[in-house]
């Protein structure tokens, strides 16, 4: 994916949080060089990966995905699931996803999930999920890393 295809959205997300109040901290200058110039800007700037980019999106095999920052386990494949243009979970790794509720565009109230050891910013939680826990963690496959399970 481009650097051009990802969409900044119109609100502070990642940018806002304070980075001392997360357990692992990495400088600008170490995150610039380790990840790519879209996963940069998605994890740590709030943008948003274009719809349908995902390389994880047809992703079927037995695993977890990790945050591309820090390598927190966040979801478990049995989680996900096909919705839309992101990568999709019904819930999340226990612990793994903090969330705070921000003002999006047209004060639509969203409610953010960012990795809770790094505060990378991963997509957002929605209460319309088509499984039985009602939940849609719509993730941003540039801030995810999928390790397959050992077998």
């Amino acid at each position: 994916m481009l650097a051009a295809e990802f969409k900044k959205p119109k609100m502070h997300c990642v940018e806002g949080k304070r980075k001392e109040n997360f357990r692992k901290r990495f400088s600008e200058e170490e995150l610039r060089k380790r990840l790519s110039v879209v996963e940069y800007a998605v994890t740590q700037l709030g943008g948003t990966d274009t719809s349908g980019s995902s390389r994880y999106l047809e992703e079927t095999r037995n695993g977890f995905y990790h945050c591309v920052v820090c390598t927190k386990p966040l979801f478990a494949s049995t989680a996900k699931f096909r919705h839309c243009g992101w990568p999709s979970f019904d819930r999340a790794q226990n612990d793994s996803i903090t969330e705070t509720v921000e003002r999006g565009q047209h004060g639509v109230k969203l409610t953010e999930a960012s990795c809770a050891d790094c505060g990378a910013h991963l997509g957002h939680k929605f209460k319309d999920g088509p499984t039985e826990s009602k939940l849609r963690y719509c993730i941003n496959g540039s801030a995810l890393e999928f390790k397959k399970a050992e077998a």
